[in-house]
């Protein structure tokens, strides 16, 4: 084994560190996406549920009017 191949890693640091920088990017893009879908998701089911309830709210006032 000649000098060079001894103290040369296989994959230079520089690479391997941007390689993980790109791939915790990716994970945190993707992370924030899910997320955001999540809240939607949750605001839009809120927003049903509130206008349910309302409705309920108004029967029971028609209902003990009568």
């Amino acid at each position: 084994m000649s000098e060079s191949q001894s103290n040369s890693p296989a994959i230079p640091i520089e690479k391997l560190v941007q390689n993980l920088v790109d791939i915790g990017t990716v994970w945190a893009k993707y992370g924030l996406g899910v997320g955001k879908l999540a809240l939607e998701t949750s605001s839009k089911t809120l927003n049903s549920t509130a206008e349910v309830l309302g409705e309920v709210a108004k029967r029971f006032e028609t209902t003990s009017k009568s």
